[in-house]
Parts: C-alpha cells; structure tokens; sequence
C-alpha cells in the first residue's frame, strides 16, 4: 500500500470513530432525558397515592355474617 492508501484509510478510520463516538453519545443522552423522565413521574406518583390513602376504605365484609343472613 502506498503512503496515499494509507493516509486515506487512517483519515477513514479516524471519521468512523468520531461517527461512532457521536452514536454512543446520542444514546448515552436519550438514556439520561429517559431516566429523570421515570424519576419525575415517580416524584409525582406518591402524591397520587396519598391523596388515595386519605380516603376511607369500605369496611370488611365478614363471611360468617353473610352465611347467616342466607347469601
């Protein structure tokens, strides 16, 4: 291979690095708009759940009584 071939396959090869480089950044990226994403939501998520637990829940049926009256 001349000094030509090869100057042109390092200069190929150095693009493809900084292509490749550019990918793995980009995902690196989406993952962490991703992760706060999930973190926010479950941040918002517990003050569903309070509000829910304020509420009174329905008294337990007793399966004895419901025998007695014949159901």
């Amino acid at each position: 291979m001349g000094p030509q071939a090869q100057r042109s396959m390092r200069l190929h090869s150095c693009q493809e690095a900084l292509i490749r480089t550019l990918g793995v950044s980009l995902v690196a990226v989406a993952a962490l708009v991703a992760s706060f994403a999930v973190v926010i939501q479950r941040q918002d998520e517990p003050d569903r759940l309070r509000e829910r637990r304020a509420e009174p829940s329905p008294p337990a049926i007793d399966l004895d009584q419901l025998r007695n009256a014949g159901l």
